[in-house]
Formats: C-alpha cells, sequence, structure tokens
C-alpha cells in the first residue's frame, strides 16, 4: 500500500505500477490518520517526510507506525540532518507568469529547516501563497540527530536496529557522515 497526501504523486505510483505490470493500492491520505493494527511488514517514510509535525506530532507518528507493523515488522525513515541545514539561502526562478521566490534557512534554536515561497506576478503583484493539502508555501520541518530519533523509537516501542546516510546504504551499515543532509534509521516491532 503507497500513501501520499499528494493526489498527483498517487496518480503518478498507480501510473507507474501500471506500467511495469505490478499490482498494489495507493491512498491519498494524511499520514497520521492511518489507523491500521498490525497489518503491515514494513513502513516506509522516504524523502524527508519525518519532521513536518514537530516533536509532539512526529512521536504520535511513530506511534501509530509501530501500532499498524506486525510484530518483526521493520520501519525505514529518511530524516532530515541538522547537520547540513545551516545556510541561509536565497533563490528566484522564472515561471510562467512572472518570478517565483524562495528562501530556506535553519533554526539552530528549535533545529528547525524553513521555508517560504513567494510569487511576484509579471505586473508587479507579489502572491503569497495559501495553504492547501500537499503544498507548503511556509514549511517548518524537525531535524532530528541520530540520539534524538533513537530515543523517539524507545518510546513509541520500536527497536533501532541500524542507521546509515541517504548516500551510503553499505551492510554492514557506517555511521553517517557529517557532510550528509538525510539520514535514515531503521528499526523493528519486538515483544
Amino acid at each position: 500500500m503507497g500513501w501520499d497526501i499528494a493526489p498527483p504523486l498517487i496518480e503518478f505510483a498507480k501510473r507507474q505500477f501500471k506500467k511495469e505490470g505490478l499490482k498494489g493500492e495507493f491512498l491519498a491520505g494524511d499520514m497520521r490518520k492511518i489507523k491500521y493494527r498490525a497489518e503491515f511488514d514494513a513502513c516506509l517514510l522516504l524523502s524527508g517526510t519525518f519532521g513536518f509535525f514537530m516533536d509532539e506530532g512526529d512521536q504520535k507518528l511513530l506511534g501509530s507506525i509501530h501500532r499498524a507493523l506486525k510484530l518483526g515488522g521493520k520501519t525505514f525513515i529518511m530524516f532530515l540532518s541538522p547537520k547540513q541545514q545551516n545556510k541561509h539561502e536565497r533563490s528566484w526562478s522564472e515561471i510562467k507568469d512572472g518570478w517565483e521566490l524562495s528562501e530556506a534557512w535553519y533554526d539552530a534554536e528549535t533545529g528547525t529547516y524553513r521555508s517560504r515561497i513567494f510569487f511576484i506576478k509579471k505586473d508587479g503583484t507579489l502572491v503569497r501563497p495559501k495553504p492547501e493539502p500537499a503544498y507548503h508555501a511556509d514549511e517548518a520541518i524537525r531535524c532530528y540527530t541520530i540520539p534524538e530519533m533513537r530515543e523517539m523509537l524507545k518510546e513509541a516501542g520500536l527497536k533501532y536496529l541500524a542507521s546509515y546516510s541517504s548516500k551510503d546504504l553499505s551492510r554492514p551499515p557506517r555511521p553517517p557522515a557529517p557532510e550528509v543532509e538525510r539520514n535514515i534509521i531503521v528499526a523493528d516491532v519486538h515483544d
């Protein structure tokens, strides 16, 4: 089963599975609202989606993952590392009716990566996008260290197995390098 808040990504996954002759179920929805109990062998959170709900919400999400996994089921969670988020960047790009301006920075005090987007129309009008599902014009993502993640896993009843960098999935795992933007942690449900 695939689950994503963005309907266009769900449609893309369905097309790709059909193209490859694979079968799978894909649903659009908020991962915080998944209500399964011991039904899955694995749960994958990819592309740094873990961290969007800040400490309390992320902890609840880990609890939901624990409940959804069968005994021995594994979770693979990719998350942003605070190590590479220290830049303050501004950029712009031309779009159909004007320009998109973006800004991203790391708030060391809260351990949070933040970004925001604005549009300037060709007539000079500044547009601040309205919040909508699956699109974040103002984004805040909590960046966790591996020790923080290990503690959160433990609190959720998940057993830490290994950690990797998103650039090195070697077996046996090596400690993530300091220059990686994303880390991966693997845990399972134990008795």
